[in-house]
């Protein structure tokens, strides 16, 4: 994952990838990692192998944030999906847009 600042950063062009390898500087404290898989539409059968092994959700899940533009009603099926398949996770509404100097 690359962080860059996009007024400064000239993504390339014509690559499918770039979507997924580029993200906002403001977000580098996540220090994110992102698996991409491309294969061919008639192959897929099941995922991978790999992609099949038992993984603790909860242990790399800290929280889950909603969007602070999300409509209640988003953010209501955001909680309760987290709710159902990783309970001892909170979720918390970003505050991203408040003024930082208060």
């Amino acid at each position: 994952m690359s962080y860059v600042d996009y007024l400064k950063t000239e993504l390339p062009e014509g690559n499918g990838l770039t979507p997924f390898v580029y993200k906002r500087a403001s977000f580098s404290h996540e220090q994110e990692y992102r698996l991409v898989v491309q294969t061919e539409k008639s192959e897929v059968t099941a995922p991978p192998e790999f992609m099949r092994l038992p993984v603790d959700n909860e242990l790399l899940v800290q929280s889950v944030f909603v969007s602070p533009d999300a409509p209640d009603w988003a953010a209501q099926v955001v909680e309760r999906a987290v709710r159902t398949y990783l309970p001892g996770v909170p979720v918390q509404h970003s505050d991203l847009l408040q003024d930082p100097i208060q």
